[in-house]
C-alpha cells in the first residue's frame, strides 16, 4: 500500500495518479439534495460488510472498507445516482444495468438508483460480491 504524502489517501499502486481534493458528502450532494437519502440508505445497508468508508471527491464517491480496497464508486446524474462496481461474471438479463464494459477478466457494471427502494437485496448481493472480489485481489 502507498500513502500519498499530501492528502494521506491510501492506494495499492505506488504513486497512483489521483486528485488530492476531498470534499464532504454534503458538498457532493449540494445540487442534488433529493438523492442524499438514497445514498444514505445504501450506506446504511452496506454496514453489514464492515465499517464502510465513503470518500467524497468533486466528481464521485468511492466506497471501501476502512483500511481496504475500494469496491464501488458513485457518481451523480441529473435524476439518479450511478453505482459502479466490477464482477468476474456476467449478469445476464439484468434489466437495471445501465452500463456494462469489459475490464480484462472482469466486467464493470453501473446501476441507476433513483429512490431508496432501488437499494434492494439484488444490488446488495452484487456489491457484496464486488467487495469480496476486491479483497481477494
Amino acid at each position: 500500500m502507498w500513502t500519498c504524502p499530501r492528502c494521506q489517501r491510501r492506494f495499492r499502486t505506488v504513486k497512483q495518479w489521483h486528485s488530492c481534493e476531498q470534499i464532504s458528502v454534503a458538498a457532493f450532494f449540494w445540487k442534488h439534495e433529493q438523492l442524499l437519502p438514497v445514498f444514505e440508505a445504501l450506506l446504511r445497508k452496506l454496514r453489514g460488510l464492515g465499517e464502510v468508508e465513503a470518500e467524497a471527491l468533486p466528481t464521485s464517491i468511492h466506497l471501501g472498507i476502512r483500511g481496504g480496497a475500494r469496491f464501488a464508486g458513485i457518481s451523480l446524474r441529473k435524476d439518479h445516482l450511478r453505482v459502479g462496481f466490477q464482477l468476474e461474471r456476467e449478469l445476464p438479463g439484468a434489466a437495471r444495468i445501465v452500463q456494462r464494459g469489459q475490464l480484462g477478466r472482469r466486467t464493470g457494471y453501473a446501476v441507476a438508483l433513483r429512490r431508496t427502494a432501488d437499494v434492494d437485496a439484488e444490488l446488495l448481493g452484487w456489491l457484496r460480491e464486488a467487495h469480496a472480489l476486491k479483497h481477494r485481489g
